[in-house]
């Protein structure tokens, strides 16, 4: 799962890539959020319609889930109409899942654990594929935390699938570059008003979903060792993106990075302050983040403590405590200072 510490500046990249690339995220909402809880069996019912014609179909199959520790199936049907019913189930704390296969394709609808949600008629939507490249807009966000002897990369690219009528796109025509070295990489993709999704990258890059028509977005997380970070453009269709750029936030702020096949120029961005809008010169790009500081995870650690990086500096500075505190207390005796306590009269 990507980590919560940097959720927020991967959130506030898809709302600042409007006015960079013609791109805005809107929040993932779910209707029917708001209000008194369900209670007690509950029956989930609705229908499916085909987004891409607007008419009425029968899905492949239709599945209730109740996620958790896991993926909970309640109950799997194979409709022969559009319209689906599920037995009753109890409501609980959380959400219920309704899941559509169609053409190959899982579709998610996201019931809220409300009395209004639950007792709703359920219209979950469908797409067929063949949106074109031509339809995928992608802008894509950086940050970047120098850490020691690591660089953290949080990623997130805001995408847009514009495709009239609307159609579904092949996600195995999109590829990510993941640097080779990486390790410890998560990553999820959200389509608007849906759940994340997990592992969605295979180990090339490549995206193993579909990119429904409207918004997604998809987070990645990885480190690399060193000060040297190497980035190439997104591929859709085995093509690369077209006058492809970066939006880089960069942690500490004096790690200024050094530009090999790219250049950079200072954009200001609405509540995050000053960051980079980083452009492509050449195939592949290295950035190099060897200028600066560093941040540290716990700065009360010596081994993590700048001040405390060598094993030499650790053992003179406790000398050097031990020997001001045996200074201290000689003086105080060699003086005949005492501390008398005063009677109260």
């Amino acid at each position: 799962m990507i980590r919560q510490t940097t959720l927020g500046v991967l959130l506030a990249f898809g709302m600042i890539l409007l006015p960079l690339g013609a791109i805005q995220s809107q929040p993932m909402q779910m209707p029917g959020q708001q209000g008194p809880m369900a209670r007690g069996p509950v029956v989930i019912q609705g229908s499916v319609t085909n987004g891409t014609t607007g008419v009425a179909v029968a899905a492949d199959e239709i599945a209730l889930l109740r996620p958790g520790q896991g993926m909970q199936v309640l109950e799997t049907i194979k409709p022969s109409s559009s319209v689906f019913k599920f037995a009753p189930v109890e409501a609980g704390n959380g959400p219920l899942l309704v899941r559509a296969t169609f053409q190959g394709e899982n579709y998610i609808q996201v019931i809220p654990p409300t009395a209004r949600a639950t007792g709703s008629f359920q219209k979950v939507m469908v797409y067929e594929t063949g949106a074109k490249p031509s339809d995928i807009m992608v802008t894509s966000g950086m940050q970047v935390i120098k850490k020691k002897e690591t660089l953290h990369i949080s990623r997130v690219y805001a995408l847009e699938n514009r495709s009239n009528p609307p159609r579904s796109y092949r996600g195995n025509d999109l590829k990510i570059f993941i640097p080779s070295g990486a390790t410890d990489v998560q990553n999820q993709l959200q389509h608007q008003g849906s759940m994340p999704l997990p592992n969605v990258l295979g180990v090339d890059g490549v995206l193993s979903r579909s990119l429904r028509p409207g918004s997604a977005e998809l987070t990645i997380e990885y480190d690399v060792e060193g000060t040297v970070l190497e980035e190439r453009p997104h591929q859709l269709a085995g093509s690369p993106a077209v006058h492809p750029f970066i939006v880089l936030l960069h942690q500490p702020a004096d790690a200024k990075p050094v530009f090999q096949g790219g250049e950079a120029d200072q954009v200001e961005i609405p509540d995050l302050g000053p960051a980079l809008r980083v452009r492509f010169t050449a195939d592949s790009m290295k950035m190099d983040f060897s200028a600066g500081g560093y941040v540290v995870d716990n700065p009360m650690k010596a081994d993590s403590n700048a001040i405390f990086d060598e094993r030499w500096k650790m053992t003179a500075a406790f000398i050097l405590t031990v020997l001001i505190l045996f200074l201290g207390a000689s003086l105080v005796s060699s003086s005949g200072f005492r501390l008398v306590k005063k009677n109260d009269v």
